[in-house]
Order: structure tokens, then C-alpha cells, then sequence
């Protein structure tokens, strides 16, 4: 049992029984960890949650790329409600067009990760006002030490973009 994987099941439920968004996608995106169980996972959420078997899709190492394009299609449109995927699906493959929420179970080693994570389904082109990012942080874990990490180097970062931008304001003014 994965009290992560439990979370991200009840996050899905939410989303399929809301009248409102009962027929945008979900991303749920897992790292390198755990490949070998998608299939698994991809199982449990249609007998847990009641998908049709067509409307849950995995992307992983092992399809084609006409199968990878199939299965980007398939969810833009609405037939696949829920996308499981690993590394191969955080870069290359936009989701904006029905993607609603993105589940972040692997926050990973490089805060680079996160941000093409989050852009798979909130991205230019997404309908949606709102676009949940979620990211399930286990208690008493190293989760919420790695995220605090990445929001703190994430501050900086932009600290030291705002720092840059506002130097070369003051350097074209002359001050």
C-alpha cells in the first residue's frame, strides 16, 4: 500500500465524479520509479474508480512513438480520462488540450523536473482557468524536506532573475 498512490486514487475520484470536470484528464506522473507497476496502477484506478479499461492509458518506455502520439491524442480528446506515465512523459508532450490536473508522485533530484512535470498540463493552449498541480508528501519522509528544497532554490532563482532585471534597469537608466 502507498499512502501516495492512495491519495492520488481519491484526488482522481474527485475530479471523474465532479459533473464539472468529470470529462477533462488527469496526469499522473511517477518518475523512474515504479515502472514495472503502472500497468498495476492503470488496473487498480479502473476497478477502483470505474473507468472503462480504453479511458486509462500508460506511457512508458515500452511504446512506439505512433503509439506515444495515439495516446496524447486519445487524452487531448477526451476518450482517455486518466494518463500514467514516468520520465518519458515530464518533456515532449503536451497535454494542455483536456488536461485538468497533474499528480506529481516523483518530485526527483532536480527542481528542472517539476517545472517540465507542470508543463505537460498547464501550458499555453490549456482551456481550463484552473489547472491543479498536486503533489502528495508523505509524512514523516523525506518528501517534504526535497520539496521545501526546491521551492527555496525555486525563490532564489527568480530572486536572482528579478536581481538581474532590475541591474540592467538601473545600468540603461545610468543609476
Amino acid at each position: 500500500e502507498s499512502p501516495k498512490i492512495e491519495y492520488a486514487v481519491e484526488a482522481i475520484r474527485k475530479v471523474k465524479n465532479n459533473p464539472k470536470t468529470k470529462d477533462f484528464g488527469t496526469f499522473l506522473f511517477f518518475g523512474k520509479m515504479g515502472v514495472e507497476y503502472h500497468p498495476l496502477v492503470a488496473e487498480y484506478i479502473v476497478k477502483e474508480l470505474g473507468y472503462k479499461k480504453d479511458e486509462v492509458a500508460v506511457l512508458s518506455g515500452d511504446v512506439t512513438d505512433d503509439q506515444k502520439e495515439d495516446i496524447k491524442e486519445r487524452f487531448n480528446d477526451g476518450r482517455v480520462k486518466v494518463l500514467i506515465g514516468g520520465d518519458q512523459t515530464k518533456e515532449g508532450i503536451d497535454l494542455q488540450s483536456n488536461g485538468f490536473m497533474t499528480i506529481n508522485l516523483a518530485l526527483g533530484w532536480n527542481p528542472t523536473q517539476i517545472s517540465q512535470v507542470e508543463g505537460r498540463v498547464w501550458r499555453q493552449g490549456n482551456k481550463r482557468t484552473l489547472a491543479p498541480l498536486i503533489y502528495p508528501l508523505v509524512e514523516n519522509s523525506g518528501d517534504a524536506i526535497m520539496y521545501s528544497k526546491f521551492e527555496e532554490k525555486g525563490g532564489r532563482k527568480k530572486e536572482n532573475i528579478r536581481g538581474n532585471g532590475e541591474r540592467r534597469e538601473r545600468k540603461r537608466r545610468g543609476i
